[in-house]
């Protein structure tokens, strides 16, 4: 009977390699493992080790904790002299069980466990060896490697404690398959969307480390304001560089921004002081960068300057009590990869073919 099993629990983790690798423990949930392995005893029991199927039902509580209890069935033999035949040294074990087990680390698909608890062993034999039942205690290590979402491999070591008339120091080994219910059969990765069309480079490290990109915020779409009649001539038929108020205008404790100016690879952005704290990030539909620079206000006198190059359509900013937000609008439904550097008294976007 036990090389009939062995030769099913092959075929089984065959099948259960076959199927794509997910989940792990999730708490909550019921699960039954069917297993076989080896069963030591100690020497004064005078029986010899054999093999052992176990099944286990179980319990997670959480994702940290199970419980479960387990039968298993031992064939051994007696070591005795006295039996005169080996039918008479023929002999059984059986093993009911009440098990904890603490797992260590539950999210991931590779599980390992301690496992503990206590139960009863009975063992059995002809009329020539002596029938006795032990309690016992017992402990061990062992892990799930899940091979599907409800599907795990399990294989254990513990070491086993039992009492009867004298103490036994007993150990088993075990591996086999652990199916959990209700939980669909499906792979733990989940599909990767196809990338954007358009790349945007990484800002450098320094002004990464500083200013890490904040989640994505609605649109900000500021109320126009009249433009002085220096402005107001602006057309939108190619690059503009523009020069609002002076640095006597700046409010006290503020960074006021004064121009932007457009060379061959960049759009520069001038203030009155030095731009060190500020936050980037884009948005799409339609596609555009923006830029917040805290403790600054808009001082070119305009909500809206055109731009017309590098895929930018134009320039928006809008004054907020604690930061001033720049927005620059892709032309073309998509942006440019770019990157932003910190100059003397301003930034500078510099743009790269795609």
């Amino acid at each position: 009977m036990s090389q009939r099993f062995f030769v099913l629990l092959a075929l089984l983790v065959t099948l259960a390699l076959a199927m794509p690798a997910a989940a792990a423990i999730k708490g909550g949930e019921v699960a039954l493992t069917v297993g076989a392995g080896g069963y030591v005893f100690d020497g004064q029991e005078h029986l010899d080790a054999g093999p052992e199927l176990l099944v286990r039902l179980g319990y997670d509580i959480t994702e940290y904790v199970g419980v479960e209890g387990s039968f298993g069935y031992v064939d051994t033999k007696s070591t005795l002299r006295k039996p005169s035949s080996a039918s008479n040294r023929q002999a059984e074990a059986y093993l009911y069980r009440a098990d904890a087990l603490l797992y260590l680390m539950p999210r991931s698909t590779f599980v390992p466990f301690l496992v503990a608890g206590g139960g009863v062993k009975q063992e059995i034999g002809s009329a020539t060896y002596r029938n006795r039942t032990s309690a016992l205690l017992n402990a061990g290590l062992g892990a799930k490697l899940f091979v599907a979402d409800n599907v795990a491999l399990r294989g254990e070591v513990r070491q086993i404690g039992t009492i009867d008339y004298a103490k036994h120091l007993n150990y088993e080994a075990a591996v086999g398959l652990t199916w959990y219910f209700g939980r669909e059969n499906r792979p733990a990765a989940a599909a990767v969307p196809p990338a954007k069309e358009w790349v945007v480079t990484a800002p450098p490290e320094h002004v990464a480390a500083k200013h890490p990109a904040p989640a994505p915020a609605p649109a900000i779409e500021p109320a126009p304001v009249a433009a002085p009649a220096a402005l107001a001539e602006t057309t939108e038929a190619g690059p503009v560089t523009l020069t609002g108020t002076g640095r006597e205008n700046a409010p006290a404790g503020k960074i006021m921004v004064t121009g932007i100016s457009i060379d061959q690879d960049a759009l520069e952005i001038t203030a009155t002081g030095r731009i060190t704290n500020y936050k980037t990030f884009t948005l799409s539909q339609p596609s555009r960068l923006v830029i917040d620079i805290n403790n600054a206000v808009n001082g070119l006198g305009a909500s809206r300057v055109p731009v017309h190059k590098f895929g930018i359509l134009a320039v928006r900013f809008g004054n907020h009590p604690n930061f001033l937000r720049i927005v620059l609008d892709a032309a073309q439904g998509k942006l440019l990869p770019y990157r932003i550097t910190e100059t003397d008294n301003g930034l500078k976007v510099i743009m790269s073919a795609p």
